[in-house]
């Protein structure tokens, strides 16, 4: 059995896959992880990891529910959490009086019966270096960027990750969803609509520019938002547009899913909205073969690396 416990900021939506419109009558709610050395275990979840114990006490074990140990044993067993409070935990159980016995070599390979608990987290490098050197985890995969075929014809899944099994052979895949790859075709995001309330955007344009995304990621404005003159129609005297160019599609996803964005900036425009905008994201034109040398040829000439912009979860 493979069981894939995604632990994440939030429970948000994956690409292509959509929100039950009827609850569904069970949730996935641990993954329960029978230990050699609880304390080197936690050495692993809780100080590599980073979930939290919200459950550390001794219980007794009836052997036959549970089909392990003697019955009336005693045994530690330990639960930890990560963002969510219900869903995606982790629980260690060591028996103690009398010790469980068996295999004392640590796998090595997988095979029928086995799983993996694939994590999401936020730093794949230092997460993977610090959990090799957690006594007897074995690291069979280390940090590297993986494809995947899209989910019902989507585009590729991109996703950096490590695998290593833990102390007691269960197989852990710590990964974060990469952005994608920058395809070095440059788009531009076009925000239209209605000011309500220009102080306010002013003080959101500028949580905008000391955030500092736009430099990591190669976006900056190409015109003034209000017009210079109007050739056709009459628009409202709020109207504005504004035209944001990035390197890549890639790019500007980047920046329209990153953290500081979505949390601390965005919601300086919201509730009660300081405009009403549309946000739209197009494709630049090539340069015309009879423009070629005339003006500039529509690339970039520096890299913009999305990586170390933190997303939030989609």
């Amino acid at each position: 059995m493979m069981l894939a416990l995604v632990l994440a900021a939030q429970a948000t939506a994956m690409p292509g896959v959509e929100v039950p419109t009827e609850r569904i009558g069970t949730d996935i709610r641990r993954v329960t992880i029978i230990v050699r050395d609880i304390e080197n275990s936690l050495k692993l979840y809780r100080d590599v990891v980073g979930l939290k114990v919200n459950y550390d006490a001794e219980v007794t074990m009836s052997g036959v529910a549970l089909p392990a140990g003697k019955p009336g044993a005693k045994a530690r067993l330990v639960l930890l959490n990560s963002n969510d409070p219900f869903i995606g935990w982790i629980g260690l159980l060591q028996w103690t009086n009398p010790k469980l016995t068996g295999p004392r070599t640590y796998p090595k390979r997988m095979t029928f019966g086995g799983h993996v608990i694939v994590m999401n987290t936020d730093d794949v490098e230092g997460r993977c270096a610090a959990a090799a050197r957690v006594p007897n985890v074995t690291v069979t995969g280390a940090p590297r960027l993986q494809e995947y075929p899209g989910r019902n014809g989507g585009p590729v899944i991109r996703v950096k990750g490590c695998n290593f099994f833990d102390p007691d052979g269960t197989l852990i895949v710590a990964a974060a969803a990469s952005a994608a790859v920058c395809d070095n075709k440059p788009v531009l995001m076009v925000v239209a609509g209605p000011t309500h309330d220009r102080a306010r955007m002013m003080a959101y344009a500028k949580a905008i520019a000391d955030s500092g995304l736009y430099r990591k990621l190669g976006g900056y404005y190409v015109n003034v938002p209000r017009p210079l003159a109007v050739f056709e129609g009459t628009p409202p005297s709020t109207h504005s547009t504004l035209i944001v160019r990035f390197p890549c599609l890639a790019n500007a996803q980047a920046f329209w899913n990153s953290r500081d964005y979505q949390e601390k900036i965005k919601p300086l425009r919201l509730n009660p909205s300081a405009g009403d905008y549309t946000v739209t994201v197009y494709a630049e034109a090539p340069v015309r073969e009879d423009m070629v040398g005339k003006v500039g040829d529509a690339r970039y000439t520096a890299t913009f690396d999305a990586k170390a912009v933190e997303q939030v979860q989609r």
